[in-house]
């Protein structure tokens, strides 16, 4: 036998399994894997792509797969998030599934280099995620062109289906090697590590070949195995063309006769090796050991799909001839069994025919994960390794009528003990094309290695070539143009891309086409059954090498093929993709029969026109390994076969693995072939090489031959010196294939020994060959296109017809398909409102309708990346004087060679010149000559020039241009020590914001500008403002680390959200959160409105009970000049207000902000008692001035004064009012600050422009206090003639002593340093009414396909705004689970509507934002998945609540804190104990509510059986007593009639009955659940109450004038048995009072109440309480 090699370590990546231990766990669960395919899962609407009748062209028939859980691979140490997500999930997942196989085996994962340590994995050459995103916009705007052209539609868009990805393009493209080579590189691996190619036997032959390694020597540890992370609908498209999956109405169960086929599932898994004695001197720990392995071809078969029972023989026999064993001593055979008909059936023959009477005990995991295809044989080794530790093979499912003898078929676990002898497992993995393996393992090892490989020299020698690399053919014109030194490097071939460039392409060595012999290379001569070009070259190269090599027939020899992925592949998907972008841009006009007729004609005219063939050999060929196994069939060669990739080194590596197999394996030659067609549009347009491209391919014969054969040998390898540089110049750099080039160009430079070959010594051709001439493209689609639309008037009519008005607002906008919406189906009230929460609240859709004076309602879509009518500019490099290359780490990240070094030393993106030649100078300048277009525009985005340009230098900018999504810019500005704007050294209001001016820059570089073509402007709408810490100080430093989030269109206007946090150092000190941002044109901006306070918001004024302030100091005078107002701004208050306000040097400090910043020229009114809260009113002016200098710097051609300044403004007012009112006398040195973690709301609904003359302040004060520190806040509206162009709420500012600038008083909270909610609004909204994945995660998804699962409540039931943190682990019930929510209360919402209503809020509000976090925190742990195949309904059941404190709550954040103290399961049910505490963000640590909740889960017949067991109300209404009618009271009208009895009830006390009818539409049931709907218990508690106090005043009519309350230490307590759900009559409340307690002016009313259905009763409340 060989060496044995351990396995020192195991880690995966599995449907439902991360790690050996959980996958071993879940094998035992005895359940499938696999679920439906989502929307999310395709990136395209998959429904419309299903069709369940098997060949239905262009759809897929099955859509189950096996998908991991993308949330498990976790970001390591040291990424950002952004940067994490934004690798392809082949990378991310191999790299976590890497490190943590490295860590088992004891690697120092913190070393940055492994020189000795490997990696082969097996890997798909098919399109992935990533890679689909760096393409499809390619097609995308082909079609636009053309579809513009068709319509007469200048701005005709296509939905977007998948956002545009900036990652690292070339390894993203390059699929096959990609993942490898980001590993080499992260993990600092040696040359042994490339990816291979085998097919679904990847996995065993990427550990066979790490084996090899290992005895080679030049290793000392590898990892081995396999990713299968490629584009799902890519691989179900493909799969639906092989009819390879079950029919709906059939099944897949590997090893059973009845399976109908396989269902594909994503994977990765990795092992660690080592060679046994070093595992053992290391003390490694040994998993299992390798005892041997075989591989083997099939060779000449029937098919290259259909399997060879001889080829799977020969495998087992090498495997077993290597390992010293004998087949009988296997106790278990993991089979490959995949479920396939033909495949199972021969697999059973081969085991049959290979093991006879002995067979072992069998059974297959691709039973309960399906088939991983290339990581298959991860998952069968995963199931032997686990089997080895528990001791017990786990049972294969779903066979109910075996392949193979019952009794060796393992359906139940079978015990498989430890014992002194070995335990042998056996696994085999037979893939596409005829390629086997077979793995033996054992779980120990006591005898020594009898035969180690002797690695001795090979004598490698070529003994045949062949050549085609651009414009030569064959070898003969290649060795013609390197002797005379001719270049191949050209323009772009017409027909090379089909005329779907829309910019002008790079020059390369293009192959244009190429001649094969359809007859010699044994291929269908139908043009339709062709392969793809990459395929028919590798053939046809090899085909010439074997015959220039004459190797024989049958002959045990070797085919790699060094190959990369063929990037056109991604026009399989572009095509299918199409049609769902075309059916939903023309949605809104198909309203007949006819216009559908059309639209599917219009469909396949695009289809004839982009052809392709989607047939069984189109498909196959684009399978990688399937090169080699043709090749291996045409001479019936039977050593293994398969591709390498590893970019350019592919070759290299494949030179590596041929010493390996020549010193292990006994061949009798091996084919080495490099193809790679990579000057493809998809390529070329998505990468900006620094070097030209080129193509083509070639093929060499190794044979180990001595010198006796001279003869047959060209040249020994290591004999041979390659060419580089100068064939380089000659055919450009060609990718996979670039060995070979030198290779052959080596070759061809030794004339003397080529001679025989060359010329004379050629085998003759075939008689009457049949001859193709294989063309690389085809001609322009858009001819094609043209010429069929003129062939059909009535479609092209149509088409015409739609530029009519009536239909331009129908064609749909250029949209994102956003998360949980299904682009074919028309938006549900839902998803409406889901969408409408993703931008922003009701009154911002309100106030753009106004601002852009729309005449129909606001709609609003995300935007992808905005695309020209004409070709816009390349953005593959932006530069200043066009040698500054920008190279990306990711996502277009600015880094490494792009920084350069400022006046200050620091390296930076843009100095303080180039800000200064962006704000008004040429743009192209600093951006680079792309943006040359820009600076001939009348006006553009720009900075504000000095003084108020507040910017050093940029830092970091992580953004790519025309790529409108999230991104992001650092800035810094240090604050001179002098500044012109200081007080006492303090920095103002002003330049503290003004400083993160960029979010301008940012944009800009996006593009923006190339849609607005100098006719929208810039224009501030909404930002919130919230101070963190004192204001910095000269001489400091100021970073803005600033992130536009997301985008939206109306119309023509492009709209952005961003924020921006404000650091000194570590410390945060201002944090700007929902800023918004448009960009409009001068007649939007001319009709702009204003600020228009809404009904509700007067009417709140008009609640708000004044009180009473008593100024400190007196001054009678109410107005006052702006002579008057430059003595508070030199510090001398005495001077304006009188002599009263001499403080005798006491807070000389205590200014306002410089002349030059003097925002107020004269105070028209000052009333103390004026305003809604009585605290005060002061109205001032400014005088405006054409060429005042805020106009002129702010901004170049576009003047318009600065927010920032209007900000600063309203500031120095409050601080004119605070001296006014004499609150310094407080303190002795002194200074104004900020209020701090107070939120500052800024709405602007217009401008102040040069025109304007007079612009006013109105501040109104809310809030004056004293102790500890002083300090007010006030609302203040801005007013320009009679509009109210800013509206600036909140607006707070304290008196802070010098030597403190402590916060030492109540309002204040701890600084808020959090990181972003673990679950913001959007996700929150998902878990109401979207998808549950969404908000969860993958695993989540089959519940998406439930008719209802667990929900939060939705719409105006909708009382949790975000979850800030979560703890515990999810689905382990044994230890608590806790989390921190949020919920933003706004004095506009609809329960602040009855003035009347129980203080603090009313109680159905209050429980409802206690409880919802509750049932989030279930829904979080997983409790869903207890009885997973159930659909349970999640109901409250019981609790208690008790008020400890009654704080003010408008405008406020509450926050609770949750726990999930147990669980408990019985019979099909769950009960889950939460405790609740709430606070506010001002005293987040004193609680004011806290409870208890019982949650359940339950199926229907348990809610059904709780119906029929409903009791009967100890009593019941009064016959005698008058019904009296409650007032209507929107939400809250909750009974609709009364009977007061004051002296009813046991005690006397008093006892009410109230009673609703009940109607399906009434308006809690779409809030409370989607899907399930049913009535809060929590409107129960509140309806009971409203009895109450009915009973309590005497009348259902409230007076406004009493106060009702939630009693401060009354606990209220609720137990519910049943529910109120559609269908229900009558809902009757019976309360009866138990006690009465005198409290000062008030009573406390305590009582217990039920609720009755139909007249059964539902609910039980023992105690609820009110303060009347």
């Amino acid at each position: 036998m060989t060496s044995p090699i351990a396995i020192t370590g195991f880690a995966c990546l599995f449907p439902e399994a991360d790690s050996l231990s959980s996958f071993t766990g879940f094998l035992k669960e005895e359940r499938p894997s696999w679920r439906e395919a989502t929307d999310e899962d395709f990136s395209l609407p998959a429904q419309q792509f299903f069709s369940s009748a098997k060949g239905t062209p262009h759809r897929i028939y099955c859509l189950q797969g096996g998908f991991v859980d993308d949330q498990q691979a976790l970001k390591p140490d040291g990424w950002t998030e952004n940067d994490w997500r934004n690798l392809d999930p082949s990378w991310r997942w191999s790299y976590h599934v890497a490190r943590q196989v490295l860590s088992q085996g004891g690697i120092d994962l913190e070393k940055a280099h492994h020189p000795r340590g490997g990696l082969i994995l097996g890997n798909l050459s098919f399109p992935t995620r990533t890679s689909n995103q760096l393409t499809m916009d390619f097609y995308k705007e082909f079609w636009e062109r053309e579809l513009r052209k068709a319509c007469a539609l200048a701005n005709f868009e296509l939905p977007q289906f998948l956002e545009s990805s900036s990652t690292e393009g070339s390894q993203h493209l390059s699929t096959a090697s990609g993942p490898a080579q980001f590993l080499k590189r992260e993990l600092g691996l040696g040359e042994y590590t490339f990816s291979i190619d085998a097919a679904c036997a990847s996995s065993l032959y990427a550990i066979r070949l790490g084996c090899m390694a290992l005895r080679s020597g030049e290793v000392d540890w590898v990892l081995a195995g396999a990713v299968s992370a490629a584009d799902p609908f890519f691989i179900h498209a493909g799969f639906s063309l092989l009819q390879a999956y079950p029919e709906s109405i059939e099944t897949s169960a590997p090893l059973d006769q009845n399976s109908k086929g396989l269902y594909a599932s994503e994977g990765v898994g990795m092992v660690l090796l080592h060679r046994l004695e070093d595992a053992r001197s290391q003390n490694n720990p040994i998993l299992g050991v390798i005892r041997g392995s075989g591989w083997s071809n099939d060779g000449k078969g029937k098919f290259v799909l259909s399997p060879n029972p001889v080829g799977q023989k020969r495998a087992y026999e090498r495997a077993y001839e290597e390992a010293g064993l004998h087949p009988s001593e296997v106790n278990y055979l993991e089979c490959h069994a995949t479920g396939t008909p033909l495949g199972d059936r021969i697999e059973a023959q081969s085991i049959s025919d290979f093991f006879g009477e002995q067979l072992p005990l069998m059974g297959s995991t691709k039973s309960n994960v399906g088939h991983m295809l290339t990581a298959a044989g991860m998952s069968s080794l995963a199931k032997i390794l686990g089997a080895f530790e528990s001791e017990s093979i786990p049972a294969s499912i779903r066979i109910n009528n075996p392949q193979l003898p019952e009794d060796r078929i393992v359906r139940t676990p079978s015990q498989w003990q430890k014992t002194e002898f070995p335990r042998v497992g056996a696994i085999s993995s037979f893939g596409f094309g005829g390629t086997n393996a077979h793995l033996i393992l054992q779980d120990q090892i006591t005898e020594t290695s009898e035969q180690a490989i002797e690695n001795s020299s090979q004598h490698l020698t070529i003994t045949g070539f062949e050549a085609c690399f651009g414009g030569c053919l064959d070898r003969l014109q290649m060795s013609a143009v390197i002797d005379q030194h001719e270049t191949q490097i050209r323009s772009l071939p017409t027909t090379r891309w089909r005329g779907m460039e829309t910019t002008s392409a790079p020059k390369a060595s293009f192959l244009e086409a190429f001649e094969i012999d359809l007859k010699e290379l044994k291929l269908p001569p139908h043009q339709k059954e062709q392969l793809i070009p990459q395929q028919l070259l590798a053939i046809h190269l090899a085909e010439k090498a074997i015959q220039d090599a004459g190797l024989e027939y049958g002959s045990k020899v070797a085919v790699l093929i060094a190959m990369e992925t063929d990037d056109e592949l991604h026009q399989f998907r572009g095509r299918l993709q199409l049609e769902a972008q075309i059916r939903q841009a023309f949605g809104g006009l198909i309203d007949d029969e006819h216009s559908q007729n059309q639209l599917t004609q219009l469909i396949e005219t695009i289809r004839q026109s982009w052809s392709q063939p989607e047939t069984v050999n189109s498909f196959t060929s684009t399978i990688g390994n399937l090169m080699a196994s043709r090749i291996a069939a045409l001479h019936d060669f039977h050593g293994p076969a398969f591709t390498v990739s590893m970019g350019e080194n592919s070759v290299e590596k494949c030179l590596q693995i041929s010493k390996w197999l020549f010193a292990e394996e006994d061949l009798d030659g091996l084919v080495l072939v490099a193809v790679d067609l990579q000057a493809n549009l998809e390529r070329m347009l998505s990468i900006k090489e620094d070097h030209i491209l080129g193509e083509g391919g070639g093929a060499i014969v190794l044979q180990n031959l001595d010198s006796q054969n001279s003869s047959k040998i060209y040249t020994a390898l290591d004999d041979l010196e390659s060419q580089s540089d100068q064939l380089n110049d000659l055919f450009g750099k060609c990718g996979a294939a670039e060995g070979m080039l030198k290779l052959i160009g080596g070759l061809l430079r030794n004339a003397e020994k080529l001679q025989r070959k060359l010329q004379s010594d050629q085998k003759p051709s075939q008689e009457n060959p049949l001859t193709r001439r294989v063309v690389l493209g085809s001609d322009p689609i858009k001819e094609k296109f043209q010429m069929l639309l003129n062939q059909q008037p009535e479609l092209k009519n149509w088409l015409n017809r739609l530029k009519s008005p009536k239909n331009l607002d129908q064609l749909s906008s250029n949209q994102m398909l956003p998360p949980g919406f299904h682009l074919y189906t028309p938006p549900s009230h839902h998803q409406a409102h889901r969408a409408f929460l993703n931008l922003r609240e009701t009154a911002f859709r309100g106030m753009v309708q106004n601002l852009l004076h729309s005449n129909r309602p606001a709609e609003f879509t995300q935007i992808s990346p905005i695309q020209e009518e004409t070709p816009s500019p390349e953005f593959l490099s932006i530069s200043k004087n066009s040698d500054r290359n920008f190279v990306s780490k990711t996502l277009g990240t600015i880094t490494g060679n792009t920084f350069k070094i400022d006046a200050t030393g620091k390296k930076v993106v843009f100095d303080h010149q180039d800000l200064l030649e962006f704000a008004g100078g040429r743009i192209a300048e600093v951006f680079g000559q792309d943006y040359a277009i820009i600076d001939s525009y009348e006006r553009c985005v720009r900075l504000p020039l000095d003084p108020y340009l507040l910017v050093t230098r940029v830092t970091e900018l992580e953004a790519e241009p025309h790529q409108f999504k999230h991104c992001g810019i650092t800035t810094e500005y240090d604050i001179p020590t002098q500044a012109w704007f200081a007080t006492d050294e303090r920095i103002p209001w002003a330049v503290a914001i003004e400083s993160g001016q960029c979010d301008l820059m940012l944009i800009s570089y996006l593009g923006i500008d190339f849609q607005n073509r100098g006719n929208r402007v810039y224009r501030l709408l909404d930002c919130t403002m919230t101070f963190m810490a004192a204001l910095p100080r000269g001489g400091q430093t100021l970073r803005y680390e600033i992130h536009i989030d997301s985008f939206a269109k109306h119309g023509e206007s492009l709209l952005f959200f961003f924020h921006y946090e404000c650091f000194v150092g570590a410390q945060m000190v201002l944090r700007m959160d929902g800023g918004c941002a448009g960009f409009f044109t001068k007649e939007e901006l001319d009709q702009g409105k204003g600020v228009i306070h809404t009904e509700k918001e007067i009417q709140a004024r008009q609640q708000i009970q004044q009180t009473n302030f008593t100024p400190l100091l007196h001054c009678n005078q109410t107005a006052f000049e702006r002579e008057e107002l430059l003595h508070l701004v030199q510090g001398n208050p005495s001077k304006c207000f009188g002599g009263e306000y001499d403080q005798n040097q006491k807070n000389s400090s205590l200014r306002m902000a410089p002349e030059q910043l003097l925002m107020n020229d004269r105070i028209l009114n000052v009333d103390r008692k004026g305003g809604a809260w009585g605290l005060g009113i002061v109205e001032s002016e400014k005088q405006l001035h054409p060429d005042d200098w805020y106009f002129t710097c702010h901004f170049y051609k576009d003047p318009v004064m600065a927010g920032s300044l209007i900000a600063e403004g309203c500031v120095q007012l409050l601080q004119f009012y605070m001296l006014y009112l004499g609150l310094q006398t407080l303190t002795e040195d002194a200074s104004f600050e900020p209020i701090l973690n107070l939120p500052q709301i800024v709405r602007c609904r217009g401008q102040v422009i040069p025109s304007d003359s007079l612009m006013t302040y109105r501040l109104e004060v809310k809030e004056i206090v004293l102790y500890p520190e002083p300090f007010m806040i006030a609302n203040i509206d801005v007013l320009v003639e009679d509009r109210i162009v800013v509206d600036f709420r909140d607006v707070g500012v304290r008196l802070v002593e010098k030597k403190t600038d402590v916060i030492n008083f109540s309002i204040l909270a701890k600084p808020d340093n959090r990181a972003k909610p673990a679950y913001d609004e959007v996700a929150i909204q998902n878990f109401a009414d979207g998808s549950v994945a969404k908000c969860f995660g993958a695993h989540y998804a089959p519940f998406d396909a439930r008719p209802f699962v667990q929900r939060n409540p939705c719409l105006d039931l909708k009382l949790l705004t975000r979850v800030q943190e979560v703890s515990g682990e999810p689905r382990n019930f044994s230890k608590p689970a806790s989390l921190i929510a949020e919920f933003d209360v706004n004095e506009m919402n609809w329960y602040f509507s009855d003035e009347t209503s129980i203080a603090p809020l009313p109680a159905c509000v209050l429980l409802e934002i206690a409880l919802q976090p509750c049932g989030f925190l279930g829904a979080w742990m997983g409790s869903i998945f207890e009885f997973s195949d159930d659909d349970l309904h999640f109901r409250l059941v019981e609790g208690h609540a008790k008020l400890l404190e009654r704080p003010e709550l408008r405008d406020r954040k509450i926050l609770t804190k949750v726990q999930l103290d147990r669980m408990t399961r019985f019979d099909g049910q769950v009960i889950e104990h939460f405790t609740y505490q709430l606070s506010t963000d001002l005293s987040p640590d004193h609680p004011f509510l806290e409870g208890v909740a019982l949650f359940g889960y339950f199926p229907e017949w348990a809610l059904e059986r709780q119906r029929q067991r409903y009791p009967d109300p100890d009593w019941q209404a009064s016959p005698e007593l008058p019904w009296l009618d409650c007032p209507q009271l929107g939400h809250l009208y909750l009974l609709h009639q009364v009977q007061l009895d004051p002296k009813g009830g046991e005690r006397e006390l008093g006892r009410v009955v109230g009673r609703r009818l009940v109607a399906d539409m009434d308006w809690y049931y779409p809030c409370h659940f989607h899907d399930d709907p049913v009535m809060p218990g929590s409107l129960g508690i509140e309806a009971a109450l409203q009895a109450l106090r009915a009973l309590a005043e005497g009348t259902p009519h409230r007076s406004k004038s009493q106060k009702v309350e939630w009693p401060i230490g009354s606990e209220w307590k609720w137990e519910f048995r049943g529910e109120v759900r559609p269908g229900t009559n009558e809902l009757t409340v019976l309360v009866e009072v138990l006690e009465k307690k005198k409290l000062g002016q008030q009573t406390e009313w305590i009582a217990e109440a039920i609720v009755a259905r139909e007249g059964k009763r539902i609910y039980r409340l023992p105690s609820i309480s009110l303060l009347v």
